[in-house]
């Protein structure tokens, strides 16, 4: 996984909400950048998730990304995380063909 390129879909741990509480997200993006992955999100009630502290001790942040066509082909894979529905961050089918396209 070193240097993919991840793009996650959604972080919080229900559907609709900015609570990030016990969200099995954050457990999943740090796995993902413990094993050298490059980690984004995208979740428009999340604007920014705390990860830990980067190699100089600071605090490191993700933010996350508008959704666009660019940010689709950019990523090498793209997990859809969201608990419950419907939700915002649930991208229909057609809407990902249409941004893919």
């Amino acid at each position: 996984m070193n240097g993919a390129k991840i793009l996650m879909l959604g972080v919080a741990y229900k559907a609709d909400i900015d609570d990030l509480r016990e969200s099995p997200a954050l457990d999943i993006i740090a796995m993902l950048k413990a094993h050298g992955a490059k980690v984004t999100y995208h979740d428009s009630y999340v604007p920014k998730v705390w990860v830990g502290k980067d190699a100089k001790g600071e605090d490191s942040f993700v933010h996350s990304r508008e959704l666009t066509k660019e940010v689709l082909e950019e990523s090498d894979l793209v997990v859809h995380y969201a608990q419950g529905a419907p939700s915002a961050v649930q991208i229909r089918s057609e809407s990902l063909k249409e941004l893919a396209a």
